[in-house]
């Protein structure tokens, strides 16, 4: 038993335990990601994915648009 799981007192409840294990471990996945990118490299691949976002949203604004315009028209 490690020293996460003695404090823990859900750990003690077997599928409760298990669940929040899983989410404790996806959560720190999630965390560490990009945490092997050299600073240059981070900072590329954020304009890469904030440009991408902006797309995305633009895209979806322009498709909702075309959308409500169509139905008007009926």
């Amino acid at each position: 038993m490690t020293q996460r799981e003695e404090t823990n007192p859900v750990s003690s409840i077997p599928v409760l335990g298990a669940i929040f294990e899983g989410l404790s471990q996806a959560f720190d996945a999630l965390l560490s990601i990009g945490a092997d990118m050299t600073p240059e490299v981070r900072a590329t691949a954020k304009k890469v994915v904030i440009s991408a976002i902006i797309v995305t949203q633009i895209a979806a604004q322009a498709a909702q648009m075309a959308s409500a315009s169509v139905r008007r028209n009926k």
